[in-house]
């Protein structure tokens, strides 16, 4: 139960096992072992990943459904350093450069859509 949800929130934040590694700040190979269900997390790490998925400790463990909305400054605390400077470089854009991002975002979305493996992308790329 607990890998599962575990993997399920990853997918939910759209997250890589090494970014979730790196914010709980583990070995990546100690994750993807959770979610495997390999090894179980002590109590200190299992409330490290309730925090960062704003989730409770008995949802992880099966016990509750979840009661959590994502806020928008739930999602910030969330984003890896450089999608927040991304993010913060949008936001001082002038009405006109983000309306261009919103354009620009559109077409990268239909080019690179989820199925696309990252081989595809840097041949797209590159």
């Amino acid at each position: 139960m607990f890998d599962d949800r575990l993997k399920k929130l990853r997918d939910e934040y759209a997250w890589t096992q090494k970014q979730v590694s790196e914010k709980l700040n583990m070995n990546p190979r100690t994750y993807s072992s959770y979610e495997n269900n390999d090894r179980e997390p002590n109590s200190e790490v299992l409330i490290s990943i309730a925090d960062l998925f704003n989730v409770s400790v008995d949802y992880l463990l099966g016990l509750k459904e979840p009661q959590k909305e994502k806020s928008e400054e739930t999602i910030y605390y969330n984003l890896i350093d450089q999608d927040k400077e991304f993010f913060n470089d949008y936001l001082n854009l002038s009405v006109q450069g983000k309306e261009y991002m919103r354009q620009t975002m559109v077409m990268v979305k239909e080019t690179y859509k989820k199925d696309n493996t990252v081989s595809d992308m840097g041949a797209k790329i590159g």
